[in-house]
């Protein structure tokens, strides 16, 4: 089975219009999934491997920073995205503490900054999984070398005794 190298990217937002136009923007670069809500968005993550999530703020419902929160407790290695149309410091700051987003972007959003953010975001994603391949990696490795160590010592150990016994009959 060939493996997608696409960014997976979704898109939650409340308006249909807006959907379409980061589709239609954005599909020949980019795996894309859209939800219409916050509720829908959490069936797609769950079925899906989604690399960056960027959601809208203003939806009925479940706000878009909820929504980043939420994903960020159950998939932290995704790269996160606000989307808005509303200049809130307030709720850029709970963005940014709470939901740990890699960017806050205003609404109309610029096709070519968007799509440089989300190379980057799936840049910063990549290179995230690699570290965390490479730190499970050492572990493995320190996991086998401490085997190691304690075979070694295990043999010292008895050597140690071999030639106390040598000693004490010499």
């Amino acid at each position: 089975m060939q493996q997608d190298s696409k960014a997976h990217i979704l898109y939650v937002d409340d308006e249909e219009i807006n959907l379409s136009a980061f589709k239609a923007s954005f599909r020949r670069d980019f795996k894309i999934f859209t939800a219409l809500s916050a509720d829908a968005a959490k069936v797609i993550l769950d079925e899906n491997d989604i690399h960056v999530l960027i959601s809208d703020q203003k939806m009925p419902g479940t706000p878009g920073i909820e929504l980043l929160e939420d994903a960020l407790k159950k998939y932290p290695h995704q790269v996160r995205i606000l989307l808005t149309a509303y200049s809130d410091f307030e709720i850029l700051k709970r963005a940014v503490n709470n939901g740990h987003i890699y960017k806050f972007i205003t609404k109309p959003w610029d096709d070519h900054a968007l799509k440089l953010s989300i190379i980057e975001a799936y840049d910063l994603y990549l290179k995230n999984k690699n570290l965390r391949s490479s730190i499970a990696e050492v572990e493995q490795r320190k996991i086998f070398l401490e085997g190691e160590i304690q075979k070694l010592e295990q043999i010292l150990k008895a050597k140690k005794a071999e030639i106390e016994r040598f000693i004490d009959n010499g």
